[in-house]
C-alpha cells in the first residue's frame, strides 16, 4: 500500500506478479488486477490486462466489497471507474501464428517495415529479402486476420557460438505489427510463440533481442520508447551494466577528412589473412567471445575457411605472431559479410566497415585505432560496428 503515487515499471509487485501469472497462463482466460495502492502509468498494461479495478485499501471490508463487485454478488455495489484508453479495437488476445513463406509475404512483410520505420531505416526490398533469407538458421512468422491479410511479423535467427558446434545462439531480430491493428495481442502472440520454439530449439544456450549477424537495424530505434518498455515487461533486461547483457549494440561512422591520428613508429605490421593463418585467427576470436560475450562472431570468421575471401580478415603481427584479428567489408566485395551488413551500402558505394575487432586485452590500447587507420584510409567514411558493446 502507498499513500502517494508510484511508478509500476519502478516497484509495483502486484503488477510485477499479475505479468508473471500472465505469461505462465499463455492463454485466453481473461485476467484483471485488483490494485490496492495509488499508481501511475496504468495504459503501459492496457494490452495485458484491459480490466484493472483500484480498490480504496486493503482492509477485508473494502476487499469485500471488490470481490462483490467482481462477482456480482450484490447488485446495489458499484464502483467508480475511467477507461484506460480510448480505442475501438478488440480486447487483446491469442492469434494464430503461422510460418512465413518469402514469395507469398515478402511484399506484405516489407510494407510494415516501411511503415513501422523512419526514414533512417529505410532499405530496398530486394535488401530486406537476402537479410531475412538464411536458409536453415532462420525461421521466421506472421499474423493474419480472417481475410488473409498479413497483421504482423517476427524474424528469428540461429548463430553458432564456438568451433564446437554444439551450442547456438538465438536471436529475436525484429517484431512488427500493423498500426491499425496494435493492443490486440498480435504482437504479444507472435513473441511468446518465437521464445517457445527457440527455448526448445536443440543447443540454443542464449537468447538476444536483436540481430548482430544479419544486422537489420544499425543500432536501437530509441525513438519507439513504447517498443522498450513492452519487451521489458516480457522479461528482457535492457539496462545491464556488462556487455553481453543487455547492452545496446550499434554502428558508428568515422569520417576520415576530420580524423587526425599519427600512428606510433613501432607499433604493429597489418596484413590480409591467409588460409593458413586461420586456426591462430579462430583462436583468438573464441577466446574473444569468451571474454566479452560478443553474440555470432564466430560464424562470420568461420564461413570464411577454404573461401577466396579470406582476405578480407585482416592481422596485426607482433613479434612474429598475429595478436589481433578484424574483419572488413565494402557494398561491392563479395565477402558473405557485406550481406550481413548491409547498413555501409545504404550511405553510398565508397563506403567501407570494420566488425569484429578481437585484441586481447594486454594489448588493446595499442591496436585498437591503428586497426581503424590502416585498414580504410581510401574509403571517404566507415560504417563500423562498436565492438566494445554486445
Amino acid at each position: 500500500m502507498s499513500e502517494s503515487p508510484r511508478s509500476l515499471s519502478e516497484d509495483a509487485p502486484q503488477i510485477h506478479a499479475a505479468l508473471v501469472t500472465r505469461k505462465a497462463l499463455r492463454d485466453e482466460r481473461p485476467l484483471l488486477i485488483v490494485l490496492t495502492c495509488k499508481a501511475q502509468n496504468l495504459e503501459q498494461f492496457y494490452e495485458d490486462f484491459p480490466t484493472i479495478i483500484q480498490s480504496k485499501d486493503y482492509t477485508r471490508p473494502t476487499l469485500e466489497i471488490t470481490a462483490s463487485f467482481i462477482f456480482g454478488k450484490d447488485g446495489g455495489t458499484s464502483l467508480p471507474s475511467r477507461r484506460l484508453r480510448q480505442s475501438q479495437n478488440p480486447p487483446p488476445r491469442l492469434w494464430q501464428v503461422e510460418q512465413w513463406n518469402e514469395s507469398r509475404d515478402i511484399d506484405s512483410v516489407y510494407d510494415l517495415w516501411t511503415q513501422s520505420m523512419d526514414v533512417r531505416f529505410a532499405m530496398h526490398i530486394t535488401t530486406l529479402a537476402a537479410l531475412l533469407r538464411r536458409p536453415g538458421y532462420a525461421r521466421h512468422y506472421v499474423v493474419r486476420d480472417s481475410s488473409g491479410q498479413l497483421l504482423g511479423f517476427c524474424a528469428t535467427f540461429l548463430s553458432y557460438v564456438d568451433q564446437a558446434g554444439e551450442n547456438l545462439i538465438a536471436s529475436l531480430a525484429i517484431l512488427l505489427v500493423d498500426l491499425e491493428h496494435q493492443y490486440q495481442g498480435i504482437g504479444l502472440s507472435l513473441h511468446n510463440y518465437a521464445i517457445d520454439h527457440l527455448k526448445r530449439t536443440r543447443g540454443v544456450s542464449r537468447l538476444q533481442l536483436g540481430s548482430t549477424f544479419p544486422r537489420i537495424l544499425y543500432g536501437p530505434p530509441f525513438y519507439m520508447e513504447f517498443d522498450q518498455t513492452w519487451f521489458s515487461r516480457r522479461g528482457w533486461r535492457l539496462d545491464r551494466e556488462y556487455a553481453g547483457q543487455g547492452q545496446p549494440v550499434y554502428d558508428m561512422l568515422l569520417d576520415f577528412d576530420t580524423w587526425n591520428y599519427v600512428p606510433p613508429e613501432n607499433g604493429p605490421i597489418f596484413r590480409n589473412c591467409t588460409q593458413n593463418d586461420m586456426a591462430r585467427v579462430l583462436e583468438i576470436v573464441e577466446a574473444e567471445i569468451a571474454r566479452e560475450h560478443k553474440m555470432g562472431w564466430f560464424d562470420q570468421y568461420s564461413k570464411l575457411i577454404g573461401d577466396v575471401n579470406v582476405k578480407d580478415v585482416v592481422v596485426a603481427v607482433e613479434a612474429g605472431a598475429i595478436a589481433g584479428v578484424a574483419l572488413t567489408y565494402t557494398p561491392s566485395c563479395c565477402s558473405p559479410i557485406s550481406l550481413d551488413l548491409p547498413w555501409a551500402g545504404q550511405i553510398g558505394d565508397d563506403v567501407g566497415g570494420v566488425t569484429c575487432i578481437c585484441i586481447p586485452r594486454a594489448l588493446l590500447s595499442s591496436l585498437e585505432v591503428s586497426f581503424e587507420l590502416r585498414l580504410y584510409v581510401p574509403y571517404c567514411l566507415v560504417l563500423t560496428s562498436n565492438y566494445n558493446s554486445c
